[in-house]
């Protein structure tokens, strides 16, 4: 997970040291904050650590956790590359099937047998050295996209159900059309749950269509005038104040669906024994069996977001922190009990990154009278919404 040629440290803020100058003593330092202080440990001003920085002064991060303070190496302006990296979320890879929101379609044979298949890369290395693989299959009967499309999913559905938890998301789009009018009401809508309660009188009907955060669901009953239901549940995260996009009684024509990598929750994420990852994934698709005049398959797959890391996440944090621990010299490792790690980080919070990439000569050899450089990776994580606290230490770069 990590390669370096040298020491990495973390330190992590998630409570304010309060405003600028207001307090230069670092035993007066609150329980989870950190601050830069100088040679005599006192805590710095936003204008003395910008000074620090140019004069090259001798400097370093403190950090009161578990109600020690811990210290990080000293390091100066002229011996350090400093940069700030701002927080970032996970980008979850997006790969449509047919429709793609503005073009694409499915293929729309009768008869048809198709054959999808999902192949996990990011479980390459976890079992062996080639990736899971999830196969869906399909008959198009009817021979028309909406029929391919809802049958896919179903089974894709039905695969996944199987799983630890569910990792992708599949939706199917439709192209827009001019019998779906965007309606000013809002929905009761709940995940997992097919029934969906308007704010009111909907006058829809049995076989009306219903776009839902871009998603394409049909009415199958309306049990009353305020409600409905879906004839597949809705994915989306529960919300008493969804807005309808649009609905109507227009059947789409191109129709689509959409696979989306759902982030493992902060929640269920351990450091200790987990990896922060992202869900990445190709697609597969073939008609394996069709009719003798059966024309070529047009179905597209566009590959439309990939999944990118994030910076700052609460997991990248916390992992980092696991790590770094063992780098401050203490005895962290135990049988029993089991090892207590100090989880400064804190599940849902996001981060902003300070890196000092610093190097000191302090150290000669007493018998060669050799001056080698000690290298050392130094990373801060503020809390993004400690706006005094991310000026201290905006002012290092």
């Amino acid at each position: 997970m990590y390669t370096e040629k040298s020491v990495t440290y973390q330190f992590i803020s998630n409570v304010t040291k309060g405003a600028d100058g207001a307090i230069t003593d670092v035993a007066a330092l609150p329980e989870g904050s950190a601050a830069i202080v100088g040679s005599t440990n006192t805590i710095l001003t936003e204008a003395l650590v910008g000074a620090a920085i140019a004069a090259g002064n001798p400097i370093r991060v403190a950090q009161r956790i578990n109600g020690m303070v811990t210290y990080s190496p000293y390091f100066s302006g002229a011996e350090a590359d400093i940069r700030t990296i701002a927080y970032a979320a996970d980008t979850q890879q997006v790969t449509h099937l047919g429709y793609n929101g503005t073009a694409g379609e499915l293929d729309a044979t009768a008869q048809a047998n198709y054959t999808l298949g999902i192949h996990l890369i990011n479980t390459a290395g976890i079992l062996n050295n080639t990736p899971m693989v999830k196969t869906i299959t399909a008959f198009n009967e009817g021979g028309t996209q909406l029929e391919l499309a809802t049958r896919l999913q179903t089974a894709f559905d039905r695969v996944m159900s199987h799983e630890p938890r569910q990792y992708i998301r599949c939706d199917r789009i439709g192209d827009d059309q001019t019998g779906l009018n965007t309606i000013a009401k809002t929905l009761a809508v709940t995940n997992g749950a097919t029934g969906v309660t308007v704010s009111d009188v909907h006058g829809l009907s049995v076989g009306d269509w219903v776009e839902i955060a871009g998603v394409l669901y049909q009415i199958v009953a309306t049990p009353t005038t305020k409600t409905f239901t879906l004839d597949t549940a809705y994915k989306g995260v529960t919300n008493a104040t969804v807005a309808a996009t649009a609905w109507g009684p227009a059947t789409p024509v191109d129709v689509g669906l959409r696979f989306t990598g759902i982030a493992f929750p902060d929640a269920q994420f351990n450091p200790v024994t987990d990896i922060p990852g992202l869900i990445e994934f190709k697609l597969t698709f073939d008609r394996v069996s069709a009719p003798a005049f059966a024309l070529a398959d047009p179905t597209t797959i566009d590959y439309t977001t990939g999944a990118a890391k994030g910076q700052g996440t609460y997991q990248e944090v916390a992992a980092m922190e696991v790590y770094t621990t063992m780098n401050e010299g203490n005895a962290q490792l135990s049988m029993y009990p089991p090892t207590n790690y100090r989880r400064a980080a804190i599940a849902g919070n996001t981060y902003t990154t300070y890196v000092i990439n610093g190097f000191s000569r302090d150290y000669v050899a007493a018998t060669t009278g050799q001056n080698p450089a000690s290298l050392f990776n130094i990373y801060i994580r503020v809390l993004v919404g400690l706006v005094a606290d991310n000026a201290h230490f905006a002012a290092l770069v």
